[in-house]
């Protein structure tokens, strides 16, 4: 007797952009699993136009809607929830940031974001069915709005982040050291923190250099910016761009500055330099704090941070063993190697 196919989950998403162009987070949290359980067959999944859904109605009976953040427009909001109540479709929200906070919406406003895009992101948290988060102290809060949270932690997509290093990759010994340090222009307060590093460094002439991608506008006298080449800053492209230029560094930084809007950051910036085979030195708080022992060397003073990157050139056997100490943790517990405990995650672990 043939078995019955099993009914797969039915996921919409909603994030910022399409046809694949979206922000690093977006393909991070939510594109890249989807792609990932639709490969497997776990799952049917699709991003959705909300537009189109509130003009038109369902483009199909879904078990859960995933809206990533601010992704639904203001306007298009209020039509948007009464739809999804009138299908008793359910509404769940992901987070990899504290937007909720008063402290944090304070930030947000000082930085020009708009106001009505935040009050919209409240409703959502209020009518959300659940909310995933990206980390154990973003849950905390989050649940002071929502009690219905669920941790999914970061992870990276092999299939993105794995290639052959070809032999003439490797930096010859002998050259200075460089570092790098790559983020988003919010991160200008934690680069910060790395100026009486390295300022001291170029004083002293040591053979110690940074380069910085996209955080900065332009170079400074104690850093040097790499562009990011045209057609190369959307996720799927500069994984490969950052992996073809891996040979350039010889260890990666993750400056922190020790706020409570940090604290309730990822460790996002240590798995993917831990995937582009680079040793990593970073603040010694928040999510780093926890990786004593998986690899990273944590770094808490001016001193420390200083001491950490001589390290680099002068005990090369421990910086190798301690990237390899990283590599392991992270191919074993932070791959995205399947998706169905995030489809379980969306649809309701009853399904």
């Amino acid at each position: 007797m043939t078995r019955p196919r099993r009914r797969l989950p039915r996921i919409a998403y909603v994030v910022h952009g399409k046809d694949g162009l979206h922000p690093g987070s977006a393909h991070v949290r939510i594109v890249r699993r989807a792609r990932k359980a639709l490969r497997d067959g776990d799952a049917w999944v699709i991003q959705l136009d909300v537009d189109e859904f509130n003009r038109h109605g369902s483009q199909g009976d879904f078990d859960a809607v995933l809206v990533q953040r601010d992704a639904v427009e203001p306007l298009l909001a209020y039509p948007f929830l009464k739809a999804l109540r009138r299908t008793k479709t359910r509404l769940v929200l992901d987070l990899d940031d504290d937007l909720l906070t008063e402290p944090a919406v304070d930030r947000l406003l000082a930085q020009g974001y708009d106001h009505v895009r935040l009050e919209t992101l409240k409703r959502f948290v209020r009518h959300a069915d659940s909310i995933l988060v990206s980390t154990e102290p973003l849950a905390a809060s989050v649940r002071t709005f929502n009690r219905s949270v669920v941790l999914v932690p970061n992870v990276v997509d092999p299939e993105l982040w794995t290639r052959p290093r070809p032999a003439a990759e490797v930096a010859p010994r002998g050259r200075e050291i460089r570092a790098v340090y790559m983020g988003s222009w919010t991160h200008g307060g934690d680069l910060d923190l790395l100026r009486p590093v390295f300022e001291s460094l170029v004083d002293h002439e040591a053979p110690v250099a940074l380069e910085t991608i996209g955080v900065a506008e332009r170079n400074a006298r104690w850093f040097e910016r790499l562009d990011i080449p045209a057609g190369r800053g959307n996720y799927p492209e500069f994984v490969p761009w950052l992996l073809d230029n891996r040979h350039r560094w010889d260890v990666a930084v993750a400056p922190l500055e020790s706020t409570e809007f940090n604290a309730q950051k990822s460790d996002l910036k240590f798995l993917e330099y831990t995937m582009l085979g680079l040793p990593t030195i970073a603040s010694a708080f928040g999510p780093y704090a926890p990786h004593a022992s998986n690899g990273i060397t944590l770094a808490a003073s001016t001193d420390e941070w200083k001491s950490a990157l001589w390290d680099v050139a002068r005990n090369r056997d421990a910086v190798d063993s301690a990237r390899a100490v990283a590599t392991r943790y992270v191919e074993s517990e932070r791959l995205l190697s399947d998706s169905r405990s995030w489809i379980r995650a969306i649809v309701g672990r009853e399904r």
